[in-house]
């Protein structure tokens, strides 16, 4: 009787979990795994395909440039220079350093007046 209850309760939470993300992607947005860039006004960026997208995400975070994350943000990007994106949800993967990020998303920031050599 206890491992049906068991098994009940997991089927739940995994087809909660299903449907939750049938959500999110039916609603316009997308989930990326991508590397940041953060600047000195504390702006955050991932790179995706190297280039810059600015995340405008409100919450406090404590990201290093080079962290791998994961993003849940807008499928849509704003045509400015550089891009940006709005942010939902963000969660560190693992730690990086700015030797993982390619120097062509740096030079775009620098061409933009975002990152300082």
């Amino acid at each position: 009787m206890k491992k049906n209850r068991w098994v009940t309760l997991f089927a739940s939470i995994f087809v909660i979990l299903v449907l939750l993300f049938m959500v999110i992607c039916l609603s316009g947005n997308k989930f990326t795994v991508a590397r940041c860039i953060v600047t000195d006004n504390d702006s955050l960026y991932m790179v995706y395909d190297d280039r810059p997208i600015h995340l405008n995400y409100n919450k406090e975070s404590a990201y290093q440039t080079g962290d791998k994350l994961l993003i849940i943000h807008s499928s849509a990007f704003a045509e400015s220079y550089p891009e940006q994106t709005r942010a939902y949800f963000i969660m560190k993967i693992c730690s990086g350093s700015k030797e993982d990020i390619s120097q062509k998303a740096f030079d775009v920031l620098i061409e933009t007046g975002n990152w300082k050599e």
